[in-house]
């Protein structure tokens, strides 16, 4: 087993060798000395079904990580789009799908394979899209999308500083620096006179409990809410408390994690 510097899993890959198997995890942020000692504990309690497994734990530096991510990641088709690791670029002109957008892998949520991603990008594909606030925007990939797919200009909030990093990558590698507005700030922060045509809100479902009255407000009438990010175990909680406000148009679902995508009523 090697792990790589500790916080968020945001990479994990299966190797299978002769009758054995070896676990690369890498984790975001500085390795806490307690948690060393709890992962220990675990390898060790393991060393009862086999006496030769083996935990080593190193630091990557950044340049090493892109490396690793940009090799291990196939790219990803979803419906006309083509999604890319960086070094795939060459293979644009191989393709013969009419949408290609790069994306760095690692660093900041979203390179399109998650089920949340997935199901934000394939609504994201069926509406016109306007002037779109994306919440939470991670790698930038749904912003990225949106104005692939119709986005006039799109503001981008996110507060993560390693996600921030990944999308100012992201956003000027496929050239759309002009249309998306990246802010750093806590959406608690976040103020505007602007309405929106689109919101995109691919996050937890406690945030989207908590801040409906801020997505009303932000919204046109009429304008489209797209939320993701919840299990279905939550699904209907969210949607009584949705439906109030919002006529919901579509609902999908894939390996436990919804999407809905609904417009906002005049009421």
């Amino acid at each position: 087993m090697a792990t790589y510097t500790s916080g968020l899993i945001y990479y994990t890959s299966l190797t299978e060798f002769i009758n054995r198997t070896k676990v690369e995890i890498c984790l975001e942020g500085m390795i806490d000395c307690n948690n060393i000692e709890f992962i220990s504990i675990g390898v060790n309690l393991l060393k009862t079904f086999d006496k030769d497994i083996k935990l080593c734990i190193s630091d990557i530096n950044e340049k090493s990580l892109s490396e690793f991510m940009n090799y291990s990641v196939e790219p990803t088709i979803i419906d006309d789009l083509y999604i890319l690791p960086n070094h795939n670029r060459q293979n644009k002109k191989n393709n013969l799908l009419s949408k290609t957008i790069f994306i760095k892998p690692g660093l900041g949520f979203g390179t399109g394979k998650h089920p949340t991603t997935k199901q934000c990008i394939k609504q994201i594909q069926n509406i016109g899209n306007g002037y779109v606030l994306d919440i939470g925007s991670g790698s930038g990939i749904l912003s990225i999308v949106s104005c692939l797919y119709g986005a006039i200009k799109c503001t981008a909030v996110e507060n993560d500083e390693l996600a921030i990093y990944n999308a100012i990558h992201n956003i000027k590698v496929n050239n759309m620096e002009d249309k998306i507005k990246l802010i750093n700030i806590n959406f608690d922060n976040y103020n505007s006179s602007n309405l929106f045509d689109t919101i995109l809100a691919n996050v937890d479902h406690t945030f989207l409990l908590d801040n409906i009255d801020n997505l009303k407000r932000f919204l046109k009438p009429e304008g489209n809410l797209i939320i993701s990010g919840f299990k279905k175990n939550m699904q209907n909680n969210i949607l009584k408390l949705y439906d109030k406000f919002f006529d919901i148009i579509d609902n999908t679902d894939e390996n436990d994690w919804c999407c809905s995508r609904m417009l906002k009523n005049e009421s």
